[in-house]
C-alpha cells in the first residue's frame, strides 16, 4: 500500500508545478505577446523617459550637493590658485584693477589665498548652489548670482597696509623746525596713510621725553579709543624719542589704513560695486539656450518635480493594472505585458539619453560665448566643472532608465532560473523540524543577501597586492632608492595663517596631496633680541614693512614651535602638529614618511615632542654608518617604521635622531632666477648616499608666479636629470615652493617608474 503523501510535500509539488508552468508562459512571451499589449507598452514608452527626466532634475539641478560635487572633483578651489588667478591674463587683469593701489602686483598674487581664503570660496560656492537649486525648484522669481566682495576688499586692505608701510622707507626726511611744525606735518602724513597713499616726506626731529608724550598724545588722538592701548603709547614713545617717525608712523599705519579710503573705493568703482554679478552674463539674454532651460526648470520646479513625477507613474501602473484586468477577462495572458512594458520603456529612456545629450552639448555651444573671453585657465576650469555636470545629469538619467530594464532581468532569471530551485527548497524546508527548518530558512536567507549584495554592489577584493606609497614597485626599493616629493618650509602656510608663505596648504593638506617629505624648523619662540637680529639682516624696505608686525607686545611663549624666521609671523605648536601627523599616518598604513627639521631647539627637546605625540612606535633608526643599508619601504610598512626624522644640525647616535647631512647632500638653496638651478655642492658630503635638490626661486617671500614656472614638469626633469649626470644619482628629495602649484608629484612618480 502506498503511503500517504504529507500536506507539505504536495504544497511543495505545487509550487514546482507553478515555477514550471511560469517559465513556459514566459517562453510563450517571446514567441506570441497577448492581446492589448502594445497600448500599454506605448504609454510606458511615452510616459517613463518623461518621469526619468523629472527625477533627473529633482536628483542634480535641484540639489546644492550636485554643484558642490562637481567644484570638488574639479579641484577647484585650488586650481583657483595653482592654474587661474596666476594666468598671465588674469594678471592684466590685476595690473589694472590695482593700478591705483600703491601695492606691486608680487604682493595680491602671492597672497591671493590671504586676499581670496579657500574658505571664504567655499563659502560664496555653498551660497552659490543653494541660490541656484532654489532658483531651479522655483524659490524665487529671479536667480540672484551676486557675490560680496566686501570681505575680499578688506583683505585686500590688510595686504595693502603692509606694503604701504614697506613705501615710509622710501619716503625723504627733512628736519622740522619746532615740534609744533612737526606735529602738524606727521599728522598730514597720517591722514595720507589713511586715505592709502604713502607719504613723499615725513618730518624728523629730536624730542625730549615730555615732547614725545605730548606728540605720541596727538597721534594716537587719530584713532579710535579701543586701539589706543598702553603698550602702543610705549612703544610709540619710544620711537618718538629716538626720532625715528618714519618707524612711528609704521606703527600706528595698519590702525590708520582700513580700507575704506580712496584707493579701495577706486577699486569698487572700477568693479562696479561691493558685489560681483556672476549671472550677468545671461542677463537678459532671451536668445541663450542654458538662460531659457534654467528658466523652463524654474517653472517646472514651482508645479512640483516630484508631485508631477508620482502622478505620471500612478498613471502608468494604472493602465498596467487596467491591461492585466481586461486579459485575465478575455482569457489572455497578464504576464507578457507585465514584462514587456517595463522593458521597452528603459530602451526608450536610454534612446532619451543620447537626445539629452546632445540637446545639452547643443545648449552649452550656444551658450558658450559668455565664456569666450575668459583667460585660457579659466576656460579649462569652467569646462571641467561644467563636464563634471553634465556627466553626473547623464549618470542619474542611465541609472533611471535601467531600473525598469533591471526588474525585467530579474523577474526573468528569478522565473526561469530559480523558480524550480526555490521550490525544492521550500519543499525541503517544510518537511523539516522546527528548529531545523528555522536554521535552513536563516541560511537561504544569508545566501540571497550576499548573493543580492553582490550582484548590485560588487566589492573589489584585495588579492594581497602591498603598495608603498602608492606603487607595489616601490616596496621592493631601499628608503634611499626612491625619489619623494618635498615641501620647503612646509609649516609656513598659508592656510595656517602665515604672513608671507611658502606653500598653500597645510601641512596635512600637503601629505593628502602626496607630498612625503617635509622640511620644517622648530624653535622656541622669537625673543626680542633675536626679532632685532632678522630685521637687521632685512633690505630697509621690507624692514620697514615688517617691523610693526613683528614687534609686538607678546608675552613669552614656552615649548617649541614651527615658525620660520620669526615666530610673530606664523607659528604653530610643535606637538600638535605631530599629532596631526600622527594621525594622518594612522589613517595611511602603506605610506612612508620624512621629516627633514631645521632645529634651532635643543635634541632633547624636540625627541621630547616626537614622543609626546605619539609617533615613538612609527619612528625609524637610521643606519649607523653614512653608507649603511636602509631598510626596504615594504619592510618600513610591514614593521610600521614608516616615520623618519632627520635633523640639519643635532645628532643622537643610536638613536632616530640623526643628522641629515651624514647620510645626505644638497644643492644650492639660494638661486635667483628660474634657469640659474644648479647641482654645485652645497651642504653635506658630496659623496652622500641621498641627495635633495632645492628646487624654488629665492625671493624675499615666497612667489606663485615663480612656482608655476620652476614646478612644471619640464624644469624638475632637467634640475634631476643635471644632477643625475653631475651626482652618478637620482635626487632623494625634490624640494618645492607651493607643491600644490605644478606637476611635482607626478613627476617624482615618474622618475620612481623609470629604472634608475
Amino acid at each position: 500500500m502506498r503511503a500517504p503523501v504529507r500536506p507539505d510535500r504536495e504544497r511543495g509539488a505545487q509550487l514546482l508545478r507553478r515555477a514550471r508552468t511560469a517559465g513556459r508562459t514566459l517562453l510563450a512571451v517571446l514567441a506570441r505577446p497577448a492581446r492589448g499589449t502594445f497600448p500599454v507598452v506605448a504609454v510606458w514608452v511615452v510616459v517613463w523617459p518623461l518621469v526619468v527626466a523629472l527625477l533627473t532634475v529633482h536628483a542634480t539641478v535641484q540639489q546644492p550637493g550636485f554643484f558642490q560635487k562637481a567644484l570638488l572633483e574639479a579641484d577647484v578651489y585650488d586650481r583657483l590658485y595653482t592654474q587661474v588667478l596666476i594666468d598671465p591674463e588674469i594678471v592684466d587683469v590685476t595690473d589694472q584693477l590695482m593700478a591705483r593701489l600703491p601695492v606691486e602686483r608680487t604682493v595680491v598674487t602671492d597672497n591671493l589665498r590671504v586676499v581670496i581664503p579657500p574658505s571664504a570660496l567655499r563659502g560664496v560656492s555653498e551660497r552659490l548652489a543653494e541660490q541656484v537649486a532654489d532658483y531651479c525648484s522655483g524659490g524665487g522669481d529671479d536667480l540672484d548670482l551676486r557675490v560680496d566682495l566686501q570681505p575680499v576688499f578688506e583683505n585686500i586692505a590688510r595686504l595693502v597696509s603692509l606694503y604701504l608701510l614697506g613705501r615710509l622707507s622710501d619716503a625723504r626726511t627733512y628736519r622740522a623746525q619746532d615740534v609744533a611744525t612737526l606735529v602738524h606735518n606727521l599728522l598730514a602724513a597720517a591722514v595720507e596713510i589713511s586715505r592709502g597713499r604713502p607719504p613723499t616726506s615725513v618730518p624728523t626731529l629730536m624730542l625730549r621725553d615730555d615732547q614725545a608724550q605730548a606728540v605720541a598724545s596727538a597721534v594716537l588722538a587719530t584713532l579710535s579709543p579701543g586701539q589706543r592701548s598702553v603698550d602702543l603709547r610705549d612703544q610709540l614713545v619710544v620711537l618718538l624719542r629716538a626720532g625715528d617717525l618714519p618707524g612711528a608712523l609704521a606703527l600706528v599705519g595698519p590702525l590708520l589704513f582700513r580700507g575704506a579710503g580712496s584707493a579701495v573705493a577706486d577699486l569698487q568703482r572700477r568693479l562696479g560695486g561691493s558685489s560681483l554679478d556672476l549671472g550677468r552674463p545671461f542677463a537678459g539674454a532671451e536668445e541663450s539656450t542654458l538662460a531659457r532651460g534654467l528658466r523652463a526648470v524654474h517653472v517646472l520646479g514651482d508645479s512640483g518635480v516630484l508631485a508631477l513625477a508620482a502622478g505620471l507613474v500612478a498613471a502608468m501602473l494604472a493602465a498596467l493594472v487596467l491591461e492585466i484586468r481586461l486579459s485575465r477577462r478575455r482569457g489572455g495572458r497578464a504576464l507578457p505585458v507585465a514584462l514587456i512594458a517595463p522593458l521597452a520603456a528603459g530602451i526608450a529612456g536610454l534612446l532619451g539619453a543620447v537626445l539629452l545629450r546632445v540637446l545639452i552639448s547643443g545648449a552649452l555651444a550656444r551658450s558658450s560665448g559668455a565664456l569666450a573671453a575668459l583667460p585660457p585657465g579659466a576656460r579649462r576650469l569652467a569646462d571641467d566643472v561644467t563636464g563634471r555636470l553634465v556627466h553626473q545629469v547623464t549618470t542619474d538619467w542611465l541609472r533611471l532608465c535601467a531600473a525598469p530594464m533591471a526588474l525585467t532581468v530579474v523577474l526573468l532569471a528569478g522565473r526561469f532560473l530559480l523558480g524550480p530551485a526555490l521550490a525544492r527548497g521550500v519543499l525541503h524546508l517544510r518537511a523539516m523540524s522546527g528548529g531545523r527548518a528555522k536554521a535552513g530558512q536563516v541560511a537561504l536567507t544569508a545566501i540571497g543577501l550576499s548573493m543580492t549584495t553582490w550582484l548590485f554592489v560588487p566589492v573589489t577584493t584585495n588579492a594581497g597586492t602591498i603598495t608603498c606609497n602608492g606603487s607595489a614597485a616601490l616596496c621592493s626599493r631601499r628608503f634611499d632608492e626612491v625619489t619623494y616629493p618635498a615641501s620647503h618650509n612646509a609649516m609656513a602656510a598659508s592656510d595656517a595663517d602665515f604672513l608671507g608663505p611658502d606653500q598653500d596648504l597645510d601641512l596635512i593638506g600637503q601629505l593628502d596631496l602626496g607630498v612625503r617629505a617635509l622640511l620644517v624648523d622648530v624653535h622656541h619662540w622669537t625673543t626680542a633680541v633675536e626679532v632685532d637680529g632678522f630685521l637687521a639682516g632685512l633690505p630697509a624696505g621690507q624692514r620697514a614693512a615688517l617691523e610693526p608686525y613683528v614687534r609686538v607686545p607678546t608675552s613669552a611663549r614656552t615649548g617649541l614651535w614651527l615658525c620660520h624666521n620669526v615666530c610673530q609671523l606664523g607659528a604653530l605648536d610643535l606637538t600638535g602638529q605631530l599629532q596631526r601627523i600622527r594621525s594622518w599616518l594612522d589613517a595611511n598604513p602603506t605610506e612612508v614618511l620624512t621629516l627633514i627639521v631645521q632645529d634651532e631647539a635643543p635634541a632633547s627637546e624636540v625627541m621630547a615632542a616626537f614622543t609626546d605625540a605619539g609617533l615613538g612606535r612609527y619612528l625609524l633608526t637610521p643606519p649607523e654608518e653614512p653608507d649603511g643599508d636602509w631598510p626596504r619601504l615594504g619592510e618600513m610598512v610591514r614593521d610600521g617604521r614608516r616615520l623618519v626624522v632627520l635633523a640639519e644640525q643635532a645628532d643622537e647616535p643610536g638613536t632616530w635622531y640623526r643628522r641629515f647631512f651624514r647620510y645626505a647632500a644638497d644643492t644650492p638653496f639660494r638661486v635667483t632666477a628660474p634657469g640659474a638651478f644648479t647641482c654645485d655642492p652645497d651642504r653635506g658630503d658630496v659623496d652622500a648616499p641621498m641627495l635633495l635638490i632645492n628646487h624654488w626661486v629665492s625671493r624675499a617671500a615666497g612667489s606663485r608666479y615663480d612656482a608655476s614656472i620652476v614646478n612644471q614638469r619640464g624644469s624638475l626633469l632637467a634640475h634631476a636629470g643635471l644632477c643625475e649626470t653631475a651626482r652618478g644619482r637620482r635626487p632623494t628629495f625634490v624640494a618645492v615652493n607651493f607643491a600644490g602649484i605644478g606637476d611635482l608629484v607626478d613627476t617624482v612618480a615618474e622618475l620612481n617608474a623609470t629604472p634608475r
